[in-house]
């Protein structure tokens, strides 16, 4: 196969009195051995299917609500919910250094609700990760973070926003950090 393309750099002048460009293509192929071609085939399909997989994966399912909001000006407690499927792990708050990313919770500032102190989680599990080679502190099945909240001053929204920065891995693949936005009505 051989393509060709010629373009004119001065369309309304005769041919002869302008310059122009010409292009021609060859069959790559007849160039190419048979065994890298195959190669650069298996990598483009290899590269479409992660892709594809990364936009399907999602073996996190978050959840967000308040549990006691009595009167106003009163504390409040919300619970932010991680039900993580078979096989995958999500890692604790706490940053390890050359290690996967950590799961951070921080509420936008936009907001009628501001956080009033550290936020609670159960102890995570510790172990080696194959994936980083160090020790890691990972959550599996489900894990229930506790924030403590406060109103701020001024007028009151009855939105709570919530946003989750976070990674997941199982023992041998780790999807990248990932942000989800979450908001519970508070009452």
């Amino acid at each position: 196969m051989i393509l060709s393309v010629s373009l004119s750099l001065c369309p309304s002048v005769p041919p002869s009195l302008c310059p122009s460009v010409s292009l021609s293509v060859c069959d790559w192929t007849q160039y190419m051995k048979p065994v890298n071609l195959i190669r650069l085939v298996i990598i483009l399909i290899a590269l479409t299917a992660a892709q594809a997989q990364e936009k399907t994966l999602n073996p996190v399912a978050w959840s967000l609500k308040v549990v006691n909001a009595t009167a106003t000006g009163a504390a409040l407690t919300a619970e932010l919910t991680a039900k993580i499927e078979d096989g995958w792990h999500l890692y604790s708050l706490t940053p390890i250094t050359n290690g996967p990313k950590p799961t951070r919770i921080t509420l936008p500032a936009a907001q009628a609700f501001e956080l009033a102190g550290e936020i609670e989680a159960p102890d995570p599990f510790v172990g080696n990760d194959p994936n980083f080679g160090i020790e890691v502190e990972y959550y599996e099945e489900s894990v229930t973070f506790k924030l403590p909240l406060k109103r701020r001053a001024g007028p009151g929204g009855e939105k709570l926003l919530v946003e989750a920065r976070y990674q997941t891995c199982t023992s041998h693949l780790c999807l990248p950090p990932k942000t989800v936005k979450l908001e519970a009505d508070v009452k």
